[in-house]
């Protein structure tokens, strides 16, 4: 009998050695995730190799595990967010104990809506030069449909360079920028020695360390020789800005490495901060459940009125490059797949399309702009992110957690020490038991004023994350968004074309994300 069903956790029998990976092989990762939810329950059992792994579909374990009881699951399981260079330690992904609420406090308010309404000008501008392409393939294709989602990919890259490091690299316009190139090669399928480095992992993790010293020199190898690492390009970007920074400090910019440069706190003030405060908001009720960026602010303001400050806390420079190359992989992949999964669904939904192009122009007739402070004001179109997402979760694994206790739940179920915590986001976003008619695209669910909002439980929708460990940059992910859907089809109407798939799209899945397989083709129709 393995270690989790003797705790009460059922799932399929586990091999020896390699557990249960290779259930997982031949079907998407959600696909197989229903299928042990429907067998086993909404709390099952499984392994990667030796790791064991539960995988929970449950709504209320979910907010008792990553809210109620976070100081027992304020890890993420190391194994499964695996980098190769020791640098990448440093990430609020990778941190570990009190060094990740260190980083994280330190983090947290360089998304707050004070700093990034700083950030508008640099983000309208990549969104105007997105325009100028879609208004080029308009013209030059001869009203013939293209994959749009290549230049959500673009345009998500573009954003996240300038917010992130203050570098206009042309990188919509230059399709062989060798940073996006960088970027796109980290989301690529494994090559088959990673997969032989995984696998290692996963069913012999003590042979996998004796062999640091190997996968130390093939990464140099990759990076310094061949110039292949996508990782090591990243680093290395970041690495020459700020040394470009700490060189002249008497330039004023406003992206998130400044920010992280120029950003530290004291001691008393960290001492005031409660973990929940570290929770990022959206500026909407949904997934916030703590206190916001500004309220933060506003606390150590208050903590340092009342005693002196004595040590500094802030990042060391490789803490600063690994997260900002998890900011440029995050702002690029997820924005890009939920602006192309929104697109899909209006092309093929053209009432709603036309619904959220008359809420933009009420707005901006109203207001005559659109910018940070114009933008929230387009509740529906919200709605319409919101349930897109609920439907297509571009993240489907990527919410999970490491015990550092024996937990038990309810009378029978003990989830022992150490072991990895999934939540099931797809199959939690489309559960019957919280979602009338789950397979409907419905965004009114997510309207304040829809009186069945009270009847879904908030912790069945997670495409963020949820509790201190949630997705930092939401209010960024949300503002980019909005900004980018507002312009576009106050400009263009979108209708599908012949490679347009009509119903629903077609999906790949990667262990933590999921994306449109073949693209998404639209004709972009210009309305003046």
């Amino acid at each position: 009998m393995s270690q989790l069903k003797r705790n009460g956790i059922c799932g399929p029998k586990p091999h020896l050695i390699y557990g249960n990976l290779f259930d997982f092989k031949f079907k998407k990762l959600f696909e197989t995730q229903n299928y042990l939810i429907a067998k086993y329950g909404k709390i099952v059992g499984f392994y990667y190799g030796v790791q064991p792994m539960v995988l929970i579909a449950d709504p209320d374990v979910a907010k008792q595990i990553l809210v109620k009881d976070f100081h027992y699951f304020s890890e993420r399981p190391d194994f499964f967010f695996s980098f190769n260079r020791p640098v990448m330690n440093g990430s609020l992904i990778k941190s570990r104990g009190q060094r990740w609420k260190q980083i994280r406090s330190v983090v947290t308010p360089t998304f707050s809506s004070a700093k990034l309404r700083t950030m508008t000008p640099l983000i309208d501008d990549s969104v105007n030069t997105f325009l100028k392409l879609i208004d080029k393939q308009q013209s030059t294709n001869g009203g013939n449909d293209f994959n749009i989602y290549n230049l959500f990919q673009g345009l998500t890259a573009d954003v996240i360079g300038r917010t992130a490091f203050g570098l206009q690299t042309d990188i919509q316009l230059d399709s062989d920028n060798k940073f996006i190139k960088a970027v796109k090669n980290k989301f690529k399928s494994l090559s088959i020695f990673a997969k032989w480095h995984t696998l290692i992992r996963y069913c012999f993790p003590q042979l996998y360390r004796l062999l640091y010293p190997y996968r130390r020199l093939e990464e140099l190898i990759n990076h310094r020789l061949l110039g292949r690492s996508p990782t090591g390009i990243l680093l290395d970007m970041c690495q020459l800005v700020i040394d470009l920074r700490k060189s002249n400090k008497k330039q004023n910019r406003k992206d998130l490495l400044q920010l992280m440069l120029e950003t530290k706190i004291s001691d008393q003030q960290f001492n005031c901060l409660n973990v929940q405060q570290l929770t990022a908001g959206a500026g909407t009720d949904l997934q916030t459940n703590g206190v916001n960026c500004e309220d933060i602010v506003e606390l150590k303001t208050n903590c340092q009125s009342k005693e002196a400050k004595h040590n500094d806390i802030q990042l060391t420079d490789d803490e600063i490059k690994a997260n900002c190359v998890v900011f440029y992989e995050a702002g690029y992949e997820t924005t890009s797949t939920a602006l192309g999964f929104v697109a899909h669904i209006l092309i093929n939904n053209q009432d709603i399309q036309d619904r959220v192009r008359q809420e933009v122009r009420e707005l901006y007739e109203t207001d005559g702009r659109l910018d940070y402070n114009t933008v929230p004001k387009l509740e529906y179109m919200e709605c319409v992110i919101n349930e897109t997402m609920r439907l297509y979760p571009p993240l489907i694994s990527f919410v999970a957690r490491e015990t550092n206790i024996d937990y038990t739940i309810g009378t029978n179920i003990t989830i022992p020490k150490g072991t990895a915590v999934q939540f099931a986001t797809y199959y939690m976003h489309h559960d019957p038991d919280y979602w009338p008619e789950p397979e409907k695209f419905d965004p009114e669910r997510f309207s304040s004023g829809d009186s069945r909002r009270h009847e879904w439980h908030p912790y069945a929708w997670q495409p963020f994350g949820s509790g201190p460990r949630n997705c930092v940059g939401i209010r960024l992910a949300y503002f980019e968004i909005k900004l980018c859907l507002a312009k576009l089809l106050l400009n263009y109407r979108l209708e599908p074309g012949p490679r347009t798939e009509i119903g629903n799209i077609t999906v790949k899945t990667s262990i933590i994300s999921m994306n449109p397989k073949h693209g998404v083709f639209v004709k972009a129709i210009k309305l003046f």
